[in-house]
């Protein structure tokens, strides 16, 4: 019930009310909330401490992006997540999966790595920032995984390879089938 419906015609709390809310949260002194109170400052404290004890962890520094166009860097880390799931985010294992011609990496799921590549100007990019000795760590998603296909030498023709082969064996699936069908059909005409 609001305060509303449990005021008497006069406009106070009723008293049943009044009961009801006491048993509901009972009142402590203030020398219990003040214990409870500094229990809870301290808590915070100590996670104050934590953090401030680990200023130079990689998830306080800022990443370094070097993609000029930001729409293009979200692009390429929103198309990257989904490969992040079955890989874990190791760009190093997805490029051995391509390498490889891993069954899960199927034709529509090569085409859309393939829109991640990077552009000459950002594989460029990023050699001079890997050939400046930083640290690859510090990159942004999109440019790590720019940094993991060029540690792979011509990365681009082995997607392209793949690509070719999951299509040409789906393509390949599709007419055995259509084969099969005119088979069928001839041998129903004679």
């Amino acid at each position: 019930a609001t305060q509303t419906d449990a005021a008497s015609a006069d406009g106070l709390p009723d008293a049943d009310a009044a009961a009801k809310c006491s048993e509901a949260a009972p009142v402590t002194s203030s020398d219990d909330s003040d214990d409870d109170d500094d229990a809870f400052l301290g808590r915070i404290d100590a996670g104050a401490d934590l953090f401030a004890a680990d200023d130079d962890d990689d998830a306080t520094l800022k990443k370094v992006s070097l993609v000029e166009d930001a729409r293009r860097a979200a692009n390429v880390a929103i198309g990257l997540e989904y490969f992040s799931r079955q890989y874990r985010g190791d760009d190093d294992a997805l490029c051995r999966a391509v390498a490889s011609f891993s069954e899960w990496l199927d034709g529509p799921k090569l085409r859309s790595l393939q829109l991640q590549l990077p552009t000459a100007d950002e594989a460029a990019a990023v050699e001079s920032y890997v050939a400046a000795g930083k640290d690859v760590g510090r990159l942004a998603r999109p440019e790590r995984f720019f940094a993991a296909t060029l540690r792979w030498p011509g990365f681009g023709r082995m997607l392209e390879a793949a690509c070719f082969r999951a299509e040409f064996d789906e393509a390949a699936w599709d007419a055995s089938r259509a084969a099969d069908c005119v088979a069928g059909a001839a041998e129903a005409l004679m």
